[in-house]
């Protein structure tokens, strides 16, 4: 019995950081809701066509779309925090000031992703696909498919700018070696590409746009790793 108190002491901590995480979704998502004409005019403002819907409910499930995916957002720093306490379940006494140092981190990294897709590579992409056609073709997006690309575009970003992150803490917990990542750097390369191929929209300028920044953040992430820190411990 006592052999699965560790386990269970885990599973229900694992439970709570899962029920406070959805609570500041939930929140978050309730205040967006009373914003979310000016979240959608903010989210507008990279495309320079005329957006339409074409069925009677779009709009409204449009607005429930945007308050959600903006709720996630807006928590992301209390979820980040959440997931940080419940790795910190497995550190020493010693190790825990890792949450304080890594959380904000975490945080800045997926801020910088989010602007960085929303301002750079958005704009840029618009503009490429929608003159990519025939002088003859009229483009005619609809709002929902806007904004599940926006949206599909900035989490991505906000994601992989966690690299360095990932890298640092892969090399803490000593799952890889530092020269590991530098000798690997060709095959990386390549896996990368493959990658944002897979996570991106079918087009080339959008998965180069990807590509090079995450390449970019995985140089970081070997300067970062190479710094000194106490391993954790398992």
């Amino acid at each position: 019995m006592n052999n699965n108190q560790p386990f269970l002491s885990h599973l229900e901590e694992f439970r709570l950081r899962i029920l406070y995480s959805l609570g500041g979704i939930f929140a978050a998502t309730i205040l967006s809701f009373f914003f979310n004409r000016e979240i959608l005019e903010f989210l507008t403002l990279p495309i320079k066509s005329r957006l339409i819907f074409i069925s009677p409910h779009e709009a409204f499930f449009v607005s429930l779309k945007v308050s959600l995916l903006s709720g996630i957002l807006i928590s992301s720093p209390f979820t980040a925090y959440q997931v940080w306490k419940f790795t910190g379940v497995a550190l020493k006494k010693n190790e825990k000031k890792f949450i304080f140092t890594y959380t904000p981190l975490t945080v800045a990294l997926f801020v910088a992703g989010v602007v960085f897709g929303f301002t750079v590579v958005l704009p840029s992409g618009l503009k490429f696909l929608l003159n990519f056609g025939f002088p003859e073709l009229i483009p005619m997006i609809t709002i929902e498919k806007y904004i599940s690309f926006v949206f599909l575009i900035i989490l991505i970003f906000g994601i992989t700018f966690q690299l360095p992150l990932v890298m640092r803490m892969a090399t803490l917990s000593g799952i890889i070696e530092k020269t590991a990542l530098k000798s690997g750097r060709r095959y990386a390369v390549v896996l990368i590409f493959i990658i944002s191929a897979m996570l991106t929209p079918p087009d080339v300028f959008t998965q180069v746009a990807l590509a090079f920044p995450i390449i970019i953040l995985y140089e970081i992430g070997i300067i970062f790793s190479s710094r000194r820190g106490k391993k954790l411990e398992g």
